[in-house]
């Protein structure tokens, strides 16, 4: 037995709360992920609920109201070249977006176009206050990067507000939301946080809201590198947050608080297409109620890849390269599903710890669903309570350093039982599942064409948007290569 290793307006209102959300929205540099490259095509997110287990609100979610961005006010042109004494338009531009910010009024829009802007909000410790539910955006075709000498970039002190395409570079705390009153319907979308400094944040929800923080967020297209901790919901409550198609890249280093995605207290999130690495604590860890992590990649972290405090549901997604006491977790009550995932390298050739763990501190009694899915290449093997329900379906389990594949309470079952020893599912494979270095299978693998269907809840694509079914059945795994 194992120890675990220690652990509008009107209109805009309207637009945000109910427009068409069909993907068109396009980064107004067209290059905002630079050297990193473009995050993968993980395709559409349907403008209905996915097929999961878990009863998300779908309609709590903001939608994004791109690529026009429309506005029941007037627009105000900001240009590098501009006059902040002029009037604010095309033919006579201001100089900063303080000064437009400063001007407009609710349900008006600011719009930037390309260069780079130093600003400072007056007798402030922040570079630029939203407190008015408005639009500010980038123009497309160019750029925007807005630095300044305060440690505070962009804080939304207001419902109904969108931000694109303004990328921030060298703020403590980039952009800050429900700071004063909880806000709802905020869009962040199609920029680019890049931090200097060794403690930097991305977003960040600080201040505890009654009855949320923060009701109602979606962040699209937006990578934030550099940073100790990318997205943080850090008193909560917050709720109905969408991320989608978001990377965080961190800055490494110790500190088990430093996650790239936290949220302390909230429910009803949707992670689509996430990617986070390289931080020193854990990639996306929730206490929150009604999770959806779909078509993410979580690898290379210190600690915890995926830590759900309180049920949820893991689809189509590779968690790998993790370290301390375990690669998913899941604590409280609840219902947890891992369906066509991959978990590897979880403290391969180190110190000998769980790959994943459900109810180890709590005891509580969990209902856990292991569904086509690969476990592959750990120090050892995943771990249940005796308190809780466990089904292990058409799963290939493989490379564990001490032969050891499942604990449930105290007893254990090897890779040399053999997968009928399970006991607790059916058509598991204890074999090398043949996978590429980038986890993709190669042909002849046991994993092709063995997967489960299911009903309702079941995806129609692989991690990157294609057809889930090529031949007779699915493939185990993320990916349908076969």
């Amino acid at each position: 037995m194992h120890s675990r290793v220690a652990p509008c307006l009107l209109l805009l209102s309207a637009v945000l709360a109910s427009c068409s959300d069909d993907g068109s929205s396009v980064p107004p540099d067209g290059q905002i992920f630079g050297e990193l490259g473009p995050l993968p095509d993980y395709g559409v997110l349907p403008s209905g609920p996915l097929p999961t287990i878990v009863n998300l609100d779908w309609n709590a979610f903001p939608k994004d109201p791109g690529p026009d961005y429309p506005v029941s006010g007037r627009t105000w042109v900001v240009k590098t070249g501009g006059n902040d004494s002029a009037a604010g338009t095309d033919a006579a531009p201001l100089r900063t977006i303080v000064k437009a910010l400063q001007r407009a009024a609710g349900g008006d829009k600011v719009l930037v176009h390309g260069g780079s802007y130093n600003e400072r909000w007056p007798e402030d410790f922040r570079a630029l206050i939203i407190s008015k539910p408005l639009v500010l955006t980038a123009a497309a075709g160019a750029p925007v990067t807005v630095t300044s000498s305060e440690s505070y970039g962009i804080s939304i002190e207001s419902s109904n507000v969108v931000v694109n395409g303004i990328n921030l570079t060298g703020f403590t705390y980039a952009i800050q939301i429900g700071s004063s009153t909880p806000q709802k319907n905020v869009v962040i979308s199609n920029l680019r946080i890049t931090a200097t400094g060794t403690e930097d944040e991305g977003i960040v929800a600080y201040d505890p809201g009654t009855p949320a923080t923060s009701d109602g967020l979606l962040i699209k297209n937006v990578t934030i590198t550099g940073v100790q901790m990318g997205v943080s919901c850090n008193v909560g409550p917050c709720r109905s947050w969408r991320l989608e198609n978001v990377r965080v890249v961190g800055a490494g280093g110790s500190g088990s608080g430093a996650d790239a995605i936290a949220v302390e207290k909230g429910d009803n999130f949707l992670f689509y297409g996430v990617d986070v690495s390289n931080v020193a604590a854990d990639g996306i860890d929730t206490k929150a109620t009604r999770v959806v992590v779909w078509n993410c990649h979580v690898h290379d972290l210190q600690r915890n890849g995926v830590k759900l405090w309180r049920g949820g549901d893991v689809v189509n997604t590779r968690i790998h390269h993790t370290g301390a006491d375990a690669a998913v977790v899941g604590e409280y009550q609840g219902t947890y599903r891992l369906l066509h995932t991959l978990v590897a390298y979880h403290n391969k050739g180190g110190d000998s710890s769980y790959n994943a763990t459900f109810g180890y501190d709590s005891q509580e009694a969990l209902e856990i669903q292991i569904v086509n899915s690969i476990f592959y290449n750990h120090a050892s093997c995943t771990y249940f309570n005796d308190a809780s329900t466990v089904l292990i379906d058409n799963s290939i389990f493989f490379g564990m350093d001490d032969g050891q594949v499942v604990q449930k309470g105290s007893k254990v079952v090897t890779l040399s039982d053999g997968p009928a020893a399970l006991n607790m599912g059916s058509d598991n494979q204890f074999v090398d599942p043949m996978l590429t270095a980038d986890f993709h299978l190669q042909a002849g693998s046991p994993a092709g064409n063995k997967a489960k269907t299911l009903g309702a809840s079941y995806p129609t694509t692989d991690c990157l948007g294609r057809p889930r079914i090529k031949g007779d059945k699915p493939d185990i795994g993320p990916f349908e290569d076969l």
